[in-house]
């Protein structure tokens, strides 16, 4: 059981020390598609827009019922 509390405890250690990952500039897949972020009630949301056509949650919004 001690040894179980000393893994759990160094492993948040280990995690708090670690240092954030850089957020990357362009995807690896798609150079030329830009990143788009919102922030959403304090939680900054990443997006990617591509294509044509209507939104993919207005076409959700279409199927559910009010």
């Amino acid at each position: 059981m001690v040894s179980l509390v000393a893994l759990v405890a160094i492993s948040r250690i280990v995690e708090m020390l670690r240092p954030a990952p850089r957020r990357p500039e362009k995807l690896a897949w798609a150079p030329g598609i830009p990143i788009q972020s919102v922030d959403i009630g304090g939680v900054w949301v990443r997006y990617i827009s591509t294509g044509a056509g209507a939104n993919l949650v207005d076409k959700i919004k279409q199927m559910i019922p009010p």
